[in-house]
C-alpha cells in the first residue's frame, strides 16, 4: 500500500478561533462549512482541514492531537 497524500486533517484545539483565523486570513484557505465550534476548510487539491473547538463535543475523542486521514492506492 502506498500513501498518496493526506486526504483529511482534523484538529481540536482550545485556540480554535485563532487557528481558524490563521487558516482563513493568512493561508487563505476556502471555508466550506462554519458552525458553532467548528470550521471546515478545503485545500486546492480537494483535501479538507477541519478545526474544532472544545465546544464541539462530537470530536472529544481527538483529545489534543490532530487526526489525519490518508489517501492510499489500495486498502
Amino acid at each position: 500500500m502506498a500513501v498518496l497524500s493526506v486526504g483529511w486533517l482534523g484538529v481540536r484545539t482550545s485556540n480554535a478561533t485563532a487557528m481558524m483565523a490563521f487558516y482563513r486570513d493568512v493561508l487563505q484557505l476556502e471555508g466550506i462549512l462554519e458552525r458553532p465550534g467548528a470550521t471546515w476548510f478545503r485545500l486546492v487539491d480537494g483535501a479538507e482541514v477541519h478545526v474544532y473547538s472544545p465546544r464541539d463535543v462530537d470530536h472529544d475523542f481527538f483529545g489534543s492531537s490532530p487526526v489525519a486521514g490518508f489517501c492510499v492506492d489500495s486498502f
